[in-house]
This record gives C-alpha cells, sequence and structure tokens, in this order.
C-alpha cells in the first residue's frame, strides 16, 4: 500500500502534514463522536492550517509509554511487534490517511496502544472509531488494542477488534463528503454545539435576526433546559451540603472494603498576585505588563415579557 515514511520527519513536519489528510484520531471529530474536538476544530485546521489540540501531559504521557505497552504485550502475547514510522495512505482517496503504533509482525495487522485512568470494560466511541478507520486505510480484518490503566487498580487489557464493514462504508462517505464539500471548498460545516459556533462567528455586526417559529421554539427549548440546570445545580449543591454536614472534619467517605468513594481534603496553598495592590502601590510596573485581552460576543438569552 501507499506510504510516506516519517523516519526523518520532525514533530513540526509531522504535524504540517496532518494538514493535508484527515488522520484516524480525527474521524471521531468528522462524526460527531469526538469529547475531544469537532467538525469544526477539524475544519479550522485543515483550512486554516491551525495547530491541532495542543500538546499535554496525557498525550506526551501516552507517547513517552508506548515502549512500555509494546513490550508487556510482547511479553504477555508471544508476538513479536515493530515500529510502523509510516504515514499510511487509503488506495482510494489520498486524504484519508494514519500512523500506526506499531504492527504485529507476523500476523502483518495493526496495535494500538492507549492509557487511561479507568477502564469500564468498553472500548469508547470515538476509540472504537480510530480503529476502524485504521483498519479502513489499512485494509486490515482486525487489529490489536492494548490498554494500560494507570488508575487505583493498574491493569493491562488486549482486545483484538475485527473490521467492521458497515460500520467504514459509512465512516468512508461521511469523511470523503466533508473533505470535498467543506475542506476543499472552504465551506465551514455547521457547528455541533456552542463552541463551534463560537470559533467560526467571532465577528458581529449591527444587523439583526427576526425570530421566527423555528427561533422561537429554539430559545423556548433553551429556557426549559436552562431551568432545569438551575435546579439539578441547586439539587447537587444541597446533597453536596448533606454530605459534608456528616464528615465534618473527616476526609473521605469509604465502603466496608476501604474503597475511597467520597474525598473532602484542603488543597496545598498557593501564591496568588494581588493585582489592585500592585496597580495602586507600582503603577509604573503594572503599566509596563498590562496588555489588553480581546473580546469575545457575549450570548444572553432574553426572554420577552410574557
Amino acid at each position: 500500500m501507499r506510504y510516506e515514511t516519517t523516519i526523518d520527519m520532525n514533530r513540526e513536519q509531522w504535524l504540517a502534514r496532518r494538514y493535508e489528510s484527515i488522520g484516524a484520531s480525527e474521524a471521531a471529530a468528522v462524526l460527531g463522536l469526538s469529547p475531544f474536538q469537532s467538525r469544526v476544530d477539524v475544519w479550522l485546521q485543515k483550512v486554516n492550517k491551525q495547530n491541532p489540540i495542543p500538546d499535554n501531559l496525557a498525550m506526551w504521557l501516552g507517547r513517552e509509554l508506548e515502549p512500555v505497552l509494546k513490550k508487556r504485550f510482547e511479553e504477555e502475547t508471544g508476538k513479536k511487534v515493530r515500529n510502523d514510522y509510516k504515514i499510511r495512505i487509503d488506495p482510494e482517496h489520498a486524504f484519508l490517511t494514519t500512523n500506526l503504533d506499531g504492527m504485529v509482525v507476523d500476523e502483518k495487522v495493526p496495535i494500538e496502544y492507549k492509557t487511561t485512568a479507568s477502564w469500564g470494560g468498553e472500548i469508547p466511541d470515538f476509540y472504537f472509531c480510530q480503529l476502524q478507520h485504521q483498519m479502513m486505510v489499512t485494509g486490515a480484518e482486525y487489529l490489536y488494542y492494548a490498554v494500560l490503566v494507570l488508575g487505583k487498580y493498574k491493569q493491562f487489557i488486549i482486545e483484538k477488534y475485527n473490521r467492521h464493514e458497515k460500520f467504514i462504508a459509512e465512516m468512508r462517505e461521511n469523511l470523503v463528503d466533508f473533505w470535498q464539500n467543506n475542506v476543499i471548498t472552504g465551506v465551514m460545516p455547521e457547528p455541533e454545539n456552542e463552541d463551534g459556533a463560537r470559533k467560526l462567528y467571532t465577528i458581529n455586526t449591527d444587523d439583526v435576526v427576526y425570530a421566527d417559529s423555528d427561533m422561537l421554539g429554539m430559545i423556548e427549548k433553551l429556557e426549559k433546559v436552562t431551568d432545569n440546570k438551575i435546579k439539578l445545580e441547586k439539587d447537587i449543591s444541597v446533597i453536596k451540603g448533606d454530605i459534608m454536614n456528616v464528615m465534618r472534619e473527616k476526609s473521605a467517605v469509604l465502603l466496608e472494603d476501604g474503597t475511597r468513594v467520597v474525598s473532602w481534603k484542603k488543597t496545598k496553598d498557593r501564591n496568588g498576585l494581588d493585582i489592585a495592590r500592585l496597580r495602586i502601590e507600582m503603577p509604573d510596573i503594572y503599566n509596563k505588563f498590562i496588555k489588553t485581552k480581546e473580546g469575545y460576543r457575549r450570548f444572553s438569552l432574553s426572554p420577552p415579557e410574557k
């Protein structure tokens, strides 16, 4: 199959290459299955060449632990894994690509490593999508999924997932449509939520929208959901208070087997900057380091009086 080697690529070059295609970790976002990013996020990355999700400690740790997961998998299964320094390219559409964590040598199938704080016994939808994307691009009939659970109860889980032809066909159709009708044309996809809308529509004019029946229906629905949210937040606060009144100075609630179910501890003291005092007593220093933050569009619900 077609591929590009990544052996001589640095991280910046590799990230730049991501602008040119939809990778396995982005497929779930395009399908609306990712809790980490949306279709709008992916569109902005591809069209505006904006950086993907900023690197964080969890992502760094996942990369650093890949050799550990590889070694553990080989020890438990007796199978040999080789690192895969390639950007693998779909045989039909060059804008569909995948980077594999490794290939199981004798079986010539991918393996995906993950680290997580907990394991509920079932793969999350967005990771399932990532695995199916890898099999779509590589043509593999199955792959291995190795998970290191780093929570209180350490586990190393190995699962085997088969190719799901119906899911792959629907996913491919959605990804091709997104690339051809949104990325290539530069036409933004419809935002899926508030976060996506804020990223797309950053500037406002003095024009207004007159409410039709559809708009009034959405506003009424938002009012009801907001009222329910306020009530739930009040209920949560009351219940938390009841638990705290029982705990008093105690730091935790345990089950009979010692499992911690509630923790209530004081955090460490931390240093902070007294901005108001600095502005009064050292205005020159304050003015030297002050910077203007860009304004944002404030959304507020102002229902008419009934």
